[in-house]
């Protein structure tokens, strides 16, 4: 029920045990590396879309993308096509989220490049992904090897749960980590339940009129 976003490097380590401390555990931390995907099999992204889709509109080209390492398939993903790799060195696979794979019409063995503010990435698909965008669990597009982006820097993302008798560790975490971003769900999931309830009295004064 809380998501925490922009956890520095040097802070991981504390932020866990902070967490510990109040018992409270962490599956994982994610790491997060800001970039965008500028081509694919060596030419323009755009012009490689629009080539054989209508999906030059897409958000995904339009932004920079999350991207994120793991040395292992993530917690509920589902491999569709291809293997999951785990190289030391460069070539780097990497693995994309299938329905997005099919908006840009790319497949196994398309070489996407990427260009991060401290510099591109070429990588090959490696592997299709099914992902559970339901789950209240950190998922990405795009998943490469740990060795591929080491050398960028990056910041952590990480889910949790925190019991409703355990919550002034929320306090505590916003004190030592300032710059840390805290989604509260179920604050999010109260809010939402108030609007459905106003908007059902609504239609329900509206019937009765």
């Amino acid at each position: 029920n809380q998501f925490a976003l922009g956890i520095d490097a040097h802070d991981t380590a504390e932020f866990r045990q902070t967490l510990a401390d109040a018992g409270i555990n962490i599956d994982a931390l994610y790491p997060v590396i800001r970039g965008r995907l500028t081509a694919i099999n060596g030419e323009p992204v755009v012009t490689a879309v629009s080539k054989d889709n209508d999906a030059s509109n897409l958000e995904a080209l339009n932004r920079e993308l999350n991207l994120t390492v793991s040395g292992t398939l993530p917690l509920g993903n589902e491999l569709l096509e291809g293997e999951w790799a785990n190289p030391s060195s460069a070539p780097w696979p990497v693995s994309i989220e299938s329905k997005l794979a099919e908006k840009l019409g790319v497949g196994l063995g398309d070489r996407l490049m990427f260009t991060l503010a401290e510099g591109d990435v070429e990588a090959t698909v490696s592997s299709l992904r099914k992902v559970d965008w339901d789950s209240f669990q950190p998922n990405f597009y795009m998943v490469f090897p740990p060795a591929a982006l080491v050398d960028f820097p990056a910041t952590y993302l990480t889910a949790f749960h925190v019991p409703s008798g355990h919550r002034e560790v929320l306090n505590t975490l916003l004190q030592r980590f300032p710059t840390v971003v805290l989604i509260d769900v179920d604050a999010i999931m109260t809010q939402v339940r108030k609007l459905l309830d106003d908007v059902s009295r609504a239609i329900e004064f509206v019937l009765i009129f």
